[in-house]
């Protein structure tokens, strides 16, 4: 028996086909939704398709293949036919994020190219600018009034995106932090960030001192405390502030957020 709940609200939009019939078998968008829970959502399944959740806001959790990842805003998690899904979010922190089905010839060699295999189904903050990629998209394609074109355009635009490398050492630098100052649910290890922009950890913290006088990690501790200093004076429970903030032990954080309480 497969766990769902209709908590939520979700616009989905079936694309027009390109009219060139050749295009409509190569790479391009099938289903673009944008999807906002009201808290505590839960779905599982088996998906027959290939469908990619970008989320904009909100924490949660997405288990595939019974492994597990904590989900927030920038996030990436990709469903692959055959495999066993369930996702939910945080009653304190509910998702909002678009998904979208994509369609055509290879699509597990294309996904491949910008990290997303079966075996690796999740990314982790990935490009920034995708924020404003899926808002655009979601504006053109409600408006009914866009070229069928757009649907491939759009699918190898993603792609792009998420397979783009950091060009330099200042525009590394800025890629860095608009990643630790977009998460607000979630936050990226140091670790993590060096895997998403496929340096090592010293090219990492050297690139980001340079440009900004302290250290990633330095960098992240102060965002993730002063977040949780703005979340507990508005009154959320100290245990969730905790996980929103991503502190794997409450003990530890409490110590910390206490020596850092004014």
């Amino acid at each position: 028996m497969f766990r769902q709940n209709n908590n939520f609200i979700n616009r989905t939009t079936t694309l027009k086909a390109p009219a060139m019939p050749s295009l409509q078998h190569e790479f391009r968008l099938k289903l673009f939704s944008s999807f906002e829970s009201r808290g505590n959502f839960e779905h599982e399944q088996i998906p027959r398709s290939h469908a990619l959740h970008f989320i904009v806001s909100g924490l949660g959790e997405f288990v595939c293949d019974g492994k597990s990842y904590q989900a927030g805003a920038g996030d990436i998690f990709m469903f692959f036919p055959g495999m066993q899904i369930y996702y939910h979010d945080y009653p304190e922190t509910p998702w909002r994020y678009y998904w979208l089905h994509f369609d055509g010839n290879n699509l597990d060699l294309l996904l491949e190219q910008a990290g997303l295999t079966p075996k690796k189904p999740f990314l982790k903050s990935v490009n920034p600018e995708l924020f404003a990629l899926f808002a655009a998209l979601e504006k053109s394609f409600s408006s009914k009034q866009y070229s069928p074109l757009l649907p491939v355009a759009a699918a190898w635009q993603i792609l792009s995106m998420l397979s783009r490398k950091p060009q330099g050492k200042r525009n590394l630098a800025e890629q860095i932090k608009d990643q630790i100052d977009l998460a607000q649910f979630g936050y990226p290890t140091v670790e993590e960030l060096a895997e998403a922009f496929k340096v090592n950890r010293t090219t990492l913290f050297r690139t980001f001192k340079q440009a900004y006088g302290c250290g990633v990690k330095e960098y992240l501790d102060s965002v993730r405390l002063k977040h949780a200093l703005t979340l507990y004076k508005s009154g959320v429970q100290i245990e969730a502030v905790c996980r929103i903030c991503g502190y794997g032990s409450e003990e530890y954080f409490r110590r910390i957020f206490a020596s850092y309480m004014p």
